[in-house]
């Protein structure tokens, strides 16, 4: 018993120890640390690492989904029109809708949001996304392990060596599809000056080859009913796609994108989820970065759009300041 005790600890102390070598090995080298190993995403856990650090107790707007939230959200446009800068934006590459049902059931158990909103484009339909460990999730935000002890057994060391520096070199650039360079808020803008485009990406993919799944809209219907049970009001953006990426998809591809629309608009109401799409409009390609992902101008026209559409289809959502109730839509 008491061999086995000295046997643990001495690992123990040899884990920290190889730890502390490793932080100033990577200091050393600029790079500073990652975010805690929750999935195998390494935009989902830094997240989750800003999340922490910015201590918000309990917010009242939080924004969460994919790229389409992360980058097409305009924070400054967001707190201004919501008059509160109680507001943080938990999105992350790649996050599907039935990935943001399995964080929200996390989430709301630490955060109360009021408001809740979800931007997304049909992409984010298809099967896919990361790989998140919810038990760990769920620990961490609860406070039953301490980062380090993440670092210690969620890592390996060379993981979390390449993790470091990886994260380090995407929280500095600011002209890459995979910049982490977060705002107060936890927003990414993509700057057009100076942005490297990727010609594929541009071109983007044909909207028939995209496979929306049920899971995902089951996901929104159940994202709903638990936005209701914790008396959160939840908002559906539909993002769009530039202009020109329209114009070069053909009928049967205009066919799957507006089946697309027609399932979010029709579960929107049927689960009373004030729900604007930004389709109904053009968007002109010197807005965006690639086929969806709008520069920071773009986010911002696009951001400002959203809110002019809401006070008008759904004014209720601001008659009373900071008080988003579902019942009064």
């Amino acid at each position: 018993m008491i061999r086995t005790f000295i046997s643990k600890s001495i690992l123990v102390a040899f884990g920290f120890t190889l730890l502390l070598i490793t932080n100033w090995f990577i200091f050393t080298m600029g790079a500073g640390l990652p975010g805690p190993m929750v999935s195998n995403s390494i935009s989902l856990n830094y997240k989750t690492y800003f999340a922490e650090e910015k201590d918000l107790k309990h917010p009242d707007v939080i924004a969460i989904g994919s790229s389409m939230t992360l980058n097409n959200l305009h924070s400054e446009v967001v707190i201004n029109n919501l008059k509160t800068e109680s507001y943080l934006n938990y999105s992350a590459w790649g996050i599907r809708p039935s990935q943001i049902l399995s964080l929200l059931k996390i989430l709301m158990q630490k955060y109360t949001p009021s408001l809740v909103i979800i931007v997304t484009n049909i992409a984010d339909y298809q099967r896919g996304g990361p790989v998140i460990n919810e038990s760990t999730f769920s620990d961490y935000l609860a406070d039953k392990h301490s980062r380090l002890y993440n670092y210690l057994f969620a890592y390996t060391p060379r993981s979390f060596f390449l993790d470091s520096r990886r994260t380090h070199k995407l929280r500095k650039i600011k002209n890459s599809y995979e910049s982490l360079a977060f705002d107060p808020f936890g927003g990414v803008s993509l700057k057009k000056k100076g942005f490297l485009i990727n010609e594929k990406r541009w071109g983007g993919n044909s909207l028939k080859l995209m496979s929306p799944d049920s899971i995902n809209y089951n996901s929104i219907k159940n994202i709903a009913e638990l936005c209701k049970h914790h008396e959160s009001q939840l908002v559906l953006i539909q993002s769009p796609f530039r202009e020109g990426f329209l114009l070069g998809q053909d009928s049967v591809d205009l066919k799957t994108f507006n089946q697309h629309i027609e399932m979010i608009s029709k579960i929107a109401e049927d689960f009373q989820i004030p729900f604007i799409n930004a389709t109904n409009s053009i968007w002109q390609d010197s807005l965006f970065v690639d086929a969806s992902h709008f520069s920071k101008l773009g986010a911002q026209k696009f951001s400002e759009y959203i809110f002019r559409e809401l006070h008008v289809s759904y004014p209720k959502l601001f008659q009373n300041g900071k008080s988003w109730v579902a019942d009064s839509l």
